[in-house]
């Protein structure tokens, strides 16, 4: 806990963050609660760690080994991605040739580095959070940011860029963004499949309770 931060503070932050994750997690997948009508319970990581240490066996294991590696890879080329796209946009803009660039087009490109930039570790945490612990709020979380804005952020450093006038497109960013949107997408799609997978072990009948054993008549 940071000095100064009292547990009501972080208890109310904590039942911020879980509504608004589930709250994003109805919208996206509402057709899943519709049809099986299932409800999803935001747990804390304790209760959440420490309520199904007995049941872990009986358990199918829901969570993503190909996501959990992809998420890894990217936390490791994440910084050196970072590090890259700043010295080349710093470079671009500092170009004697790039004067003809117009203000809209610098701003853009300062606006989507730091997005990214500032999206990508909520991103990535979510990710491996909902990935491990199975929780749908935070894959949905992870979901709609590796959409909005992060997918559309590595297609404008990709291409979209050029559609501005005196654009300057380095083929070293193309390359690095078309590297890591190849890397993403494939994440949003495993994403999804490891949440429709949770849904539906979710909307599985429960086995009957055992018969009541009856003891001796006197």
């Amino acid at each position: 806990m940071a000095p100064g931060e009292s547990p009501t503070t972080r208890s109310a932050a904590q039942q911020w963050q879980d509504h608004a994750l589930e709250s994003v997690a109805h919208r996206l997948f509402s057709h899943h609660f519709r049809q099986q009508q299932l409800r999803v319970h935001v747990a804390g990581s304790a209760g959440s760690e420490g309520g199904e240490e007995d049941d872990v066996d009986d358990k199918p294991m829901l969570a993503s080994v190909p996501l959990h590696l992809l998420l890894r890879f990217t936390s490791c080329a994440y910084p050196c991605w970072s590090a890259a796209m700043v010295y080349v946009t710093l470079a671009k803009l500092a170009t004697p040739g790039t004067t003809a660039m117009n203000e809209f087009y610098r701003f853009a490109l300062q606006f989507n580095l730091a997005v990214f930039i500032l999206a990508e570790p909520v991103r990535l945490l979510l990710g491996m959070r909902g990935n491990r612990r199975e929780r749908i709020p935070d894959l949905a979380g992870f979901l709609l940011l590796s959409v909005l804005p992060q997918v559309l952020v590595l297609a404008y450093f990709a291409v979209l860029q050029r559609v501005h006038a005196h654009s300057v497109v380095s083929p070293v960013e193309v390359a690095l963004n078309a590297a890591y949107l190849a890397v993403l997408v494939p994440q949003v799609a495993i994403g999804y499949r490891v949440v429709d997978r949770i849904f539906h072990v979710m909307s599985l009948p429960l086995p009957p309770p055992p018969p009541a054993q009856r003891g001796p008549e006197p």
